[in-house]
């Protein structure tokens, strides 16, 4: 393998799941191996996509991508994701007082325990995340940070002005935009549309 053109995607929407932002990625995917680049996908395990997102999962996207393409699989941590909503005091604190996304407190800790190996295997030539969930910008920025690579961001949607989900008030609209301007600084390169 010609680490020299590998690049590390951390996609936390990935095939099974079946939904707008796996198809980007996925297009992206098949254009590097076209042009002779090694993609090295980090991504949640299947078993989680299925518990969370039964209605949301279709094997078949597997197929469409390149039978060569080395997949890493990493599992939320169970524990966490049951301690947020465990009693009612922390999904309140979580619901008014928390300025990131639930997948981001339940994959961190199994992902970065998994990055040395998989960054110290393949020697990625940069980063590139495509977001929302914009846990995964975050994640990759640390990600950069850590492992001095340089981050290519895909922001598919509006981050701190993203009407879909509303802000429960300016505070957290202030903090998102500060994330969000801090993602951004990190980057090397952003697309967007």
């Amino acid at each position: 393998m010609d680490n020299s053109k590998t690049v590390l995607l951390l996609l936390i929407e990935f095939p099974p799941l079946n939904n707008a932002g796996v198809y980007r990625p996925m297009r992206f995917i098949n254009a590097l191996v076209e042009n002779g680049y090694t993609p090295i996908i980090v991504t949640i395990d299947n078993a989680t996509y299925y518990k969370n997102f039964p209605h949301k999962c279709d094997v078949e996207l597997e197929n469409r991508l390149p039978k060569e393409l080395i997949v890493y699989k990493i599992p939320f941590n169970e524990k966490e994701h049951q301690n947020i909503y465990k009693s009612s005091y922390k999904s309140i604190l979580n619901i008014y007082f928390s300025t990131g996304e639930l997948i981001e407190k339940t994959w961190k800790k199994n992902l970065f325990d998994s990055l040395p190996e998989i960054i110290g295997k393949h020697k990625p030539l940069l980063l590139f995340s495509s977001a929302p969930p914009f846990a995964a910008a975050k994640l990759a920025k640390s990600i950069s940070k850590i492992y001095k690579l340089p981050l290519l961001l895909d922001m598919r949607d509006a981050w701190c002005k993203n009407s879909i989900t509303p802000v429960a008030s300016f505070f957290h609209y202030y903090a998102k935009m500060l994330v969000e301007r801090k993602c951004f600084e990190a980057a090397s390169k952003i697309i967007s549309v």
